[in-house]
């Protein structure tokens, strides 16, 4: 069986756990994948393993979202808050998807702590009139 914990499905946007990680989870499943991978390439620089296990170990941020350890690099920092902002606007794509159909705004949603606004297209400003052609024997400017 492939440890891989995550796999797509046909909606380019949605992702699902696979069974092992579901039961094993994605955090210790990466850790464990690079760890593995990083000790088998010969020469690889150990810090440089180490920055990247603590940024899969620490991705979500907090204890109470999954992560064993908080982020304490810039770089970890850096790939949680990027992570989160996927998950967030992964959010208003769903919330806009179950939009009814006229409705610029939804209900509370507990992902975002918000309804979503979602205005109409706004119309593009009109054409500016054509150029009057040039009287015969004139040049145009």
């Amino acid at each position: 069986m492939s440890p891989i914990a995550l796999e797509t499905k046909p909606d380019p946007l949605a992702i699902d756990m696979t069974d092992l990680g579901k039961l094993q989870g994605e955090i210790p499943l990466g850790y464990y994948r690079v760890r593995r991978l990083t000790e088998e390439i010969d020469g690889f620089p150990p810090g440089l393993a180490q920055a990247v296990l603590h940024i899969i170990l620490s991705h979500h941020g907090t204890l109470e979202h999954g992560s064993p350890v908080v982020p304490c690099t810039r770089e970890a920092t850096l790939v949680h808050m990027i992570d989160n902002l996927g998950g967030r606007l992964g959010s208003f794509d769903r919330i806009e998807k179950e939009l009814p159909a006229g409705a610029t705004w939804s209900g509370f949603d507990k992902a975002i702590g918000a309804g979503a606004y979602f205005p109409a297209a706004v119309a593009p400003p009109p054409a500016a009139p054509a150029a009057a052609p040039a009287a015969p024997g004139t040049i145009a400017a």
